[in-house]
């Protein structure tokens, strides 16, 4: 039997860059300015400690990405964005890749399951937050590679593709 895990969703801020999922976290509360400051400074020095500003493609939450604070923090960060309108059929790596396939993987790893295993929360995120981290390179390079926006396409790297995704 399946649990219900409840209808309580979950924050995700995850970013790919460089060939591979480099930004896996969790939010709660104002987010922006911390993320930038935090996991998305640490995941891009990690990936590219000889860079000095960067090029970012993301999704358009105004209260998020768009906001007063996160915006300066962009702008602290040496973090130009590449702008993607609303609705756009321009979709970044995170939103016709990612999603999807960490799913299809926790997918197949509840099929191995015993019947009637019941998995808490944060063992549920901990093993997200695994399948989104240990996609491997040569899977999430193809599917930057593959992206039929020519946006994407188009500019110069690095490049890194963030987004904040609420999962159930």
């Amino acid at each position: 039997s399946k649990c219900n895990l409840g209808a309580l969703g979950v924050k995700v801020l995850a970013g790919v860059g460089n060939g591979k999922v480099l930004v896996w976290e969790y939010l709660d509360g104002p987010w922006a300015a911390a993320a930038y400051r935090g996991p998305i400074k640490k995941a891009r020095t990690r990936a590219f400690p000889d860079r000095k500003s960067f090029v970012s493609l993301e999704d358009n939450d105004p209260s998020g990405f768009k906001s007063a604070l996160g915006r300066a923090a962009k702008d602290e960060s040496k973090i130009r964005v590449l702008e993607i309108p609303k609705r756009s059929h321009c979709l970044n790596v995170c939103d016709y890749f990612l999603w999807s396939e960490v799913s299809r993987r926790m997918r197949q790893q509840e099929q191995k399951f015993p019947s009637g295993k019941c998995e808490a929360r944060p063992a549920f995120l901990a093993r997200m937050r695994r399948a989104g981290l240990a996609l491997p390179p040569g899977v999430v390079a193809s599917a930057v590679t593959q992206a039929g926006s020519d946006a994407v396409r188009g500019w110069p790297r690095p490049m890194a593709a963030t987004s904040r995704r609420g999962a159930a």
